[in-house]
């Protein structure tokens, strides 16, 4: 679906007051998203801003013009042996994170301390 990234009007996700009616209105201000990562996005302007979006819409776009011109264009796989590894597990943390997205908390520490905080689930990391 097509989505603003800067919102078309006051109170919608990273409105920018400084656009005027017509570069809201423009394809500049336009990216394609799936209608869930779109919901996602605008309900969390801090992970999403429009800089990041705009970078994102540049990616898309230098890709897409090089398959257009034949060039096979591959995404990186970073995990690929860990997902060969464990495939059901990853399957069912990307059902979870769907329908439950992340919502961080960072407390530092000492090493190997675990904090249960609420009764949220939550992600514990060693360093």
């Amino acid at each position: 679906m097509a989505a603003h990234i800067s919102a078309a009007s006051p109170g919608g996700a990273r409105y920018n007051e400084d656009l005027t009616p017509e570069q809201r209105s423009d394809i500049t201000n336009g990216i394609w998203l799936c209608q869930t990562h779109a919901k996602l996005i605008d309900d969390d302007e801090i992970s999403f801003p429009s800089s990041l979006l705009e970078e994102w819409k540049e990616l898309a776009e230098h890709m897409a013009a090089l398959e257009a011109r034949g060039f096979s264009v591959q995404r990186a796989a970073p995990f690929k042996e860990l997902e060969e590894k464990c495939p059901k597990l990853l399957a069912e943390m990307r059902e979870d994170l769907k329908k439950s997205p992340l919502v961080r908390e960072f407390i530092i520490l000492s090493r190997h301390v675990i904090y249960g905080g609420n009764t949220k689930p939550f992600f514990h990391y060693f360093f």
